[in-house]
């Protein structure tokens, strides 16, 4: 369900400045290693052995012979950086050159709740299935969960005897501008999952995605009766982690940023992207260099392309919203404290009366698993599990199926 939008990389201004920087500064900071003890879990061997190569000429120069000095050590380095730095440009301008056909949208029964839609993708089976509720972040585009015919969540468990239905929060509209995040749980949330409940007939499962699976422990606290299982999929929790939780260094400037925003007003995608870039900001150089040394052929090209769109794209966030997320959550981390207060109540995972399974992959770099994890001691009955892939990758990538999908369908159906 891959939808039509910006190709990325954006902001592009960032991502280009951020090449510009790593590479223009690499001969100066090259050649420092080589006379410095610095350590990087990445590059500690290769430069050991560089070390190692280059004592071994000294050792072997004649008395006033001069084998290698540091000018001609930081030509070599410079000219390579400037290949690199060139390669991510071209990476970037082939990559914008390439066609991407998009999938077609797979038909669904819509219903809007505001400027929130939640699709109901029906059954795979003509004796119906159990409704289950699937809600993504409310900062990426939803259809994560169905990005590709093959790297599907939802057709997997419609194929499996459920009938999927999958929220799209959508940007804000006229009211929602106005909302908090207790409201998007109140307002929206709580009436989309009444409605499922009222359509199954009794209880349902739902599965909530990295943010979306924090709103649903506040959902899922107070409502009492109407779940009967949990999942809970890479939702942060803890925000204060020994690993740095992505964007928790920039969240006072962020939210000093919205705090100026003029009101009713919108944060848009390349502010968000710029919060997240921040996690590895040399990921996307690394990225499309390899796109230009033709590493995503064929179906790995489409994958790519998909991801590029996906995370390029996808809803505004209310100022309000992201004002609370950014200083209840990443800056005075509330809910781990107990101190997260929806409509004036404080949540309790412990008011959860439903089975929960905790999935958090170990090398999750957006959400560590710490974080995750760190909600298990605060439920009655929960069981946890670790996907081999990092955040997206458990939902889509290429061990998703058997990873994360089968799991979790055996722990539905137990």
């Amino acid at each position: 369900m891959n939808k039509f939008g910006i190709k990325g990389p954006r902001p592009i201004s960032l991502h280009i400045a951020n090449s510009k920087l790593i590479w223009e500064e690499a001969a100066k900071v090259g050649s420092s290693v080589l006379e410095q003890d610095i350590w990087h879990e990445g590059i500690a061997d290769r430069l050991q052995a560089l070390r190692q190569k280059m004592a071994a000429l000294h050792a072997g120069a004649a008395p006033g012979e001069k084998l290698f000095d540091r000018s001609q050590l930081d030509a070599v380095i410079t000219a390579r950086a400037v290949e690199r730095k060139n390669s991510f440009i071209r990476g970037v301008n082939k990559y914008v050159c390439t066609p991407f056909l998009t999938t077609e949208d797979r038909p669904s029964t819509q219903k809007k709740f505001g400027c929130v839609t939640l699709h109901d993708f029906g059954c795979g089976s003509d004796e119906g299935g159990q409704p289950i509720l699937m809600v993504p972040s409310l900062v990426n585009p939803f259809y994560i969960m169905d990005l590709m015919p093959d790297r599907s969540l939802v057709r997997y468990l419609q194929e499996n005897g459920y009938r999927p239905f999958l929220v799209d929060w959508g940007s804000p509209g006229e009211e929602e501008r106005g909302f908090d995040v207790s409201d998007y749980i109140l307002q929206r949330y709580q009436p989309i999952l009444e409605h499922v409940v009222e359509i199954a007939g009794g209880p349902i499962p739902l599965v909530g995605y990295c943010m979306g699976g924090t709103l649903s422990v506040a959902l899922a606290s107070r409502a009492q009766g109407m779940l009967s299982k949990l999942v809970l999929l890479a939702a942060p929790w803890n925000f204060e982690t020994k690993k740095m939780i992505a964007g928790r260094q920039n969240a006072s400037e962020m939210q000093a940023l919205v705090e100026q925003m003029l009101p009713g007003a919108d944060v848009g995608v390349d502010m968000l992207q710029t919060f997240f870039t921040n996690v590895d900001p040399t990921l996307s150089d690394k990225k499309f260099r390899a796109y230009d040394a033709g590493k995503y052929q064929g179906s790995d090209a489409e994958f790519f392309s998909a991801m590029e769109v996906w995370s390029n794209n996808g809803p505004t966030l209310a100022k309000q919203v992201a004002h609370d997320c950014l200083g209840d959550w990443y800056k005075d981390n509330l809910p781990y404290s107990g101190k997260w207060l929806v409509a004036g109540k404080i949540v309790k995972p412990q008011n959860i009366d439903c089975p929960v399974w905790v999935a958090a992959p170990k090398g999750d770099r957006l959400v560590p698993q710490e974080s995750a994890f760190a909600l298990v001691g605060q439920l009655v009955t929960c069981e946890t599990h670790e996907p081999p892939s990092g955040h997206i990758g458990m939902m889509v990538g290429n061990r998703a199926r058997w990873g994360l999908w089968e799991p979790m369908l055996n722990w539905l159906n137990s």
